[in-house]
């Protein structure tokens, strides 16, 4: 049947020109991208040691090398966090981003800390090839706006084998920090984003419009349900580690949105397939990955010749700071849930060096843990930089305020509502004990005072509490409060209208004022006095005056208590005593402390604990994957305030690059409200003698 043979060969030729056509007018491109550098400029000091710019320079050139379509980009906050970041405010650190080939960076809130000025004097300073990206400001107000749009734009086109590609920038839109940006003006985002990757598809200006965003991943949702012509958002502020995209459904094309963690110890990568046909482009996401920048990767000698002289400033600049010897730590300052070990530790500083009632601080500005090993002066002032003012050659001073017992039991109240906000640890405090029970009828009051509002930090439209009758206010006051079960500071109950004198950093000023932007006056500031000393400073003064951590230096799971158990494994509590290398691993004895935080004993209801090893190993760019590696024990009734020791003996422990790690996990448990603290991943090192 000729007939036949005659369809199949012309079919087969349509298949073949149909794919030739598609390899003509598609064309591949690359998209890498890190985010909330931080001026971290050099690995971290614990077991993994991650990060590292003289990495990321090696493994950039590479991938660049191999694939010439390609871009690289940051996704904001790459200055304010680190000691490298007083070197001219934020330029030293934007030099070396362009030395690592940068084609565009966001402006992200850190940058901004120090105001516009500040801002605008580095990227001068540094004369750098980067585009800086903000399409949702306003400068007309700020003297300097033609310096500042000389340097910040509202996009950036770059074309390459064809086709042109967008790059919009969206700085964070959030409340808390738009003073600091003052008079420049931070825009909704929304519109303005969708409008300029509107107009540049439609003028024909570009094929892909990509958004480099400092914002959070609700917000970012946001704007990509709101601008169909907008293809990926690189994104950053929240410091995710995205192992997966984030795919965001729209009814012309998906969108997805990506983010490598923080302090470059992961470089993100997107491959995208970009197709013309009639005028019109569809994007494709082809491939993401993730780049552990670890060990393995050698280091650029050129940068690293870079760093190298950059310390040489700074101890030029501030002292022999480096790799001085302030005291000694046993332990790694992690934690997690209504305590921390970082947060009780700074306010057990601040609490005794400015002799207050009690001392609080906000955590989200404890920016990094103190690691095992010898301390430096640099080492304690890189874990709470925040903010650097290079006017006054300070960071944040330590302020007092004296606080109304009701002030405190609201905030606190607030603090601690719902299971979600008490999991977080927002507050750290000294001086206080606190026991809450947020499955108390708070909600009705909590949701009715703020409106169930899913968004407060752009449409802040909820009513405040003195929109309400007196006799109302007092209702959802008593109903707000009544959470907490105990409240004492000093041992002593805490007083409706006492009057308390607290020691606070800047940061626990900035979420006073915006309390009280929402529920005016909530806390007088009539009292307020600045100590004129750094608050850094002052941890450094107490951590030198204990002259070692360890367990005992820090008190904890007595400060901030739930009403039910809270069973804790930590950190710090994991030890092993190994015994020698095997084929499959280390044979070693694991031993660890459960401790129930809270403020009532645990129930014997089956609850098991497990040791579980990582089948991914060192590689932390791949979501955990646990298996057991020694069966699962049986926990006893762990009474309030106790603990309990559990080992498991002569179990071989898996490792990689000579290092073991092990997890423990507690099952879940209904009766509890913090699961922050339910597991703990530790790594051993081992080496044979």
């Amino acid at each position: 049947m000729p007939g036949i043979r005659y369809i199949i060969v012309f079919i087969g030729f349509l298949c073949i020109f149909s794919v030739s056509s598609y390899a003509e007018n598609t064309k591949s491109f690359t998209i890498l991208h890190t985010n909330d550098l931080h001026s971290h400029l050099r690995s971290e000091k614990n077991a993994l040691n991650l990060g590292g710019v003289a990495r990321i320079k090696t493994l950039v050139d590479s991938i660049r090398k191999q694939t010439p379509n390609s871009y690289f980009v940051d996704g904001g906050d790459f200055s304010e966090g680190h000691i490298y970041y007083n070197l001219g405010a934020g330029t030293e650190t934007i030099k070396m981003m362009d030395h690592l080939g940068y084609d565009a960076a966001v402006i992200g809130n850190h940058d901004w800390l120090n105001g516009p000025d500040h801002l605008l004097n580095a990227i001068e300073n540094a004369n750098s090839s980067i585009s800086f990206l903000a399409t949702n400001m306003g400068v007309e107000n700020y003297k300097r706006k033609n310096d500042f749009k000389k340097w910040v734009h509202p996009y950036l086109i770059k074309e390459k084998d064809g086709i042109k590609v967008a790059f919009l920038g969206a700085i964070t839109y959030e409340l808390i920090y738009d003073r600091f940006f003052k008079p420049i003006e931070v825009l909704n985002p929304f519109e303005p984003l969708s409008t300029t990757a509107k107009k540049l598809k439609q003028k024909g200006l570009a094929d892909i419009v990509i958004a480099v965003s400092h914002n959070s991943l609700d917000v970012n949702k946001i704007i990509l349900e709101q601008a169909p012509e907008i293809d990926l958002m690189i994104s950053g502020h929240q410091h995710r580690k995205m192992t997966e995209p984030v795919v965001v459904k729209r009814d012309r094309s998906d969108a997805w949105i990506v983010e490598a963690g923080s302090w470059g110890r992961y470089l993100g990568r997107v491959d995208l397939d970009v197709t013309k046909e009639n005028g019109q482009s569809k994007v494709n996401l082809k491939n993401f990955k993730l780049y552990q920048i670890d060990k393995t990767i050698k280091e650029d000698p050129q940068t690293v010749a870079m760093v190298e002289a950059l310390d040489q400033k700074i101890e030029q600049e501030f002292g022999p700071i480096l790799n001085d010897h302030v005291a000694h730590s046993h332990i790694e300052t992690q934690g997690s849930g209504s305590e921390s070990i970082m947060g009780n530790l700074t306010t057990d500083a601040y609490k005794w060096w400015a002799f207050t009632d009690l001392a609080l601080e906000n955590e989200n500005f404890l920016y990094s843990n103190l690691y095992k090993g010898s301390l430096s002066t640099a080492d304690i002032y890189n874990s709470m930089p925040g903010v650097y003012n290079p006017d006054t050659k300070k960071a944040w001073t330590l302020k007092t305020l004296d606080m109304k017992g009701y002030t405190l039991k609201l905030v606190f109240s607030v603090l601690l509502s719902s299971k979600t906000l008490s999991q977080k640890g927002i507050v750290s405090a000294s001086g206080m004990r606190l026991v809450y029970n947020p499955l108390f009828i708070a909600k009705q009051a909590y949701d009715e005072i703020f409106n169930q509002n899913p968004y407060p930090a752009f449409d802040l439209t909820s009513p405040t509490i003195l929109d309400f009758n007196q006799e109302r206010q007092k209702q959802l006051l008593d109903q707000l409060t009544g959470i907490i079960e105990k409240f004492t500071i000093d041992s002593t109950p805490v007083t409706w209208l006492g009057t308390y004198k607290v020691a606070l950093n800047e940061s626990m000023l900035m979420a006073i004022e915006f309390i009280n932007s929402i529920i005016p006056n909530l806390v007088p500031l009539d009292s307020l006095e600045d100590t004129q000393e750094e608050a850094w400073l002052i941890l450094k003064e107490y951590i030198a005056d204990l002259g070692e951590l360890n367990q005992d230096s820090v008190s904890m799971g007595n400060r901030i208590l739930s009403f039910q158990p809270d069973l804790s494994v930590e950190f710090n509590e994991i030890h092993w005593t190994p015994s020698h290398k095997t084929k499959k691993g280390v044979l070693a004895n694991i031993k660890v402390k459960i401790k129930n935080y809270g403020e009532t004993d645990s129930f014997l209801d089956q609850r098991t604990i497990h040791l579980y090893s990582n089948k991914h190993q060192t590689d932390t760019t791949r979501s955990g994957e646990y298996y057991a590696i020694a069966e699962e024990k049986l926990l006893p009734v762990v009474p309030a305030g106790e603990s309990i020791e559990i080992t498991w003996e002569n179990v071989v422990i898996p490792g990689q690059l000579d290092l073991y790690p092990v997890r423990i996990s507690l099952n879940g448990l209904s009766s509890e409200i913090n699961h922050t603290n339910d597991s703990a991943e530790q790594w051993f090192s081992f080496i044979e003698e």
